[in-house]
């Protein structure tokens, strides 16, 4: 009877015990990682430094900064004051028409002519920026809450504007100027992504996406012409406007430790599209800590491979799965930060695919102006058909109103043609458009 009362009692004291023990061994592995993490800031951030890896905006500064009259910034920012200055209805409206008087049309609105001069100010403005050497734009790079691009919405604005004004001069006969116009788009976008972190990154792919399918669009259009057939094939072939990935991480990387590493960045803020509530010291200089480690990890793999924008995709994937199987409290906000910017590296990554995809739609669009319908199989084309993503070729298919050719984007699945992972070209009802990552 004793034994069998002692027995209850060890069995009692066990049984609470454990969540004691537990409690205990919880708080133990929280200060190790937390606080230990914490202490080794200055280090980090120093070995950081030491492989090159910025930690500040001055270690992020180029040497070599325009002089005034090479500079695009200013026209930049003169741009943005006066789109801004439009009333937004009737920016709209410019907008509106400008796109109209891109496509064929027998009549024409008795008010284009009136808004395509009041348009031209806005694209002469935008040109002349895209045509400087290079560029100096400011950013705030301490930013959590608004879109980290300076003029941002209006950039967006005036390259689709220029694109449907390019499309515009090509329905007049004047396709060379239209080229010339679209590679004005995606110079833009290289100045705005040179000296950026990610979003610029993102931003550039997005201008020349837009130039693309512009070109894209005049081909369609105009393709029986034999100048725009070669024009398109000049445009695609001749691109110099590729990101600069590592500039981009190396930026993002910098951003990030500087967030983190301010002393008030415990309050709650939006950062990378998640909410922040790092309360305590421990907690700011430990995540500062993890995504250090992150990007040294990130960059360095990413440099191995660079220029190649598909290998570069890979690496940082791999290097965020890597980061992501060490799980520990100190990694939560660092790698939801990696992970948030995993699809503006596959934006980089579907910008080569799309100009693999613009090679064979042009093919697409020659037999179509010559037969009068798109072939029915790859079978029918002179070219290679394969998607430097994958090696595998690309998916065609016939639909109502003309076609889609897609990959299977990053994820590596096919998705027929859905755009939330496949990455596609497509002509629906005389308009063309490239979609996904």
């Amino acid at each position: 009877m004793i034994f069998g009362r002692r027995g209850v009692l060890i069995g009692l004291y066990t049984a609470l015990a454990v969540p004691v023990v537990a409690v205990l061994g919880s708080a133990g592995w929280l200060y190790s990682d937390l606080y230990m993490t914490a202490d080794r800031y200055e280090q980090v951030l120093a070995d950081a430094s030491t492989e090159q890896i910025p930690t500040e905006p001055a270690e992020f500064l180029r040497i070599d900064l325009p002089n005034k009259s090479s500079d695009a910034a200013p026209l930049l920012i003169a741009l943005n004051k006066q789109w801004q200055a439009v009333d937004p209805d009737q920016r709209t409206k410019i907008q509106n028409h400008v796109r109209a008087n891109a496509l064929p049309s027998e009549t024409q609105d008795p008010e284009t002519a009136e808004i395509l001069a009041l348009a031209q100010p806005f694209i002469k403005l935008y040109k002349q920026a895209a045509n400087k050497p290079d560029s100096n734009i400011e950013r705030d790079w301490a930013s959590c809450e608004s879109p980290f691009e300076p003029n941002y919405h209006t950039i967006i604005d005036i390259s689709r504007l220029t694109c449907s004004y390019a499309i515009g001069q090509a329905r007049v006969g004047s396709s060379g100027e239209a080229f010339t116009t679209l590679n004005t788009v995606r110079k833009l976008g290289q100045h705005i992504s040179r000296d950026s972190g990610l979003d610029g990154l993102a931003l550039h792919s997005l201008l020349e996406t837009m130039s693309l399918t512009a070109a894209e669009q005049i081909m369609f259009l105009y393709g029986d012409r034999p100048e725009v057939i070669s024009q398109f094939n000049n445009f695609i072939d001749s691109r110099k406007t590729a990101p600069n990935i590592v500039r981009n991480l190396e930026g993002e990387a910098m951003r990030t430790i500087v967030v983190l590493s301010e002393p008030d960045s415990h309050k709650n803020r939006i950062f990378a599209g998640a909410k922040l509530s790092l309360r305590g010291e421990a907690f700011q200089k430990a995540a500062a800590v993890r995504m250090t480690e992150f990007w040294m990890t990130a960059i360095g793999t990413v440099r191995a491979v660079y220029p190649d924008a598909i290998a570069s995709n890979e690496a940082y994937q791999e290097a965020v799965l890597s980061f992501q199987d060490q799980k520990t409290p100190s990694r939560v906000v660092p790698s939801s930060i990696a992970e948030w910017n995993e699809n503006r590296i596959r934006s980089a990554a579907a910008l080569e695919v799309r100009y693999k995809m613009a090679k064979v739609a042009g093919k697409l669009f020659v037999q179509y102006h010559r037969e009068g319908k798109f072939p029915a199989t790859f079978s029918e084309l002179s070219i290679s058909t394969s998607d430097p993503m994958t090696g595998d070729p690309f998916n065609y298919l016939i639909i109502e109103g003309g076609f889609q050719i897609f990959g299977r984007g990053s994820n590596g699945i096919d998705e027929d043609g859905q755009t939330n992972g496949d990455i596609v070209l497509r002509l629906k009802d005389g308009v063309v458009s490239n979609e996904g990552v």
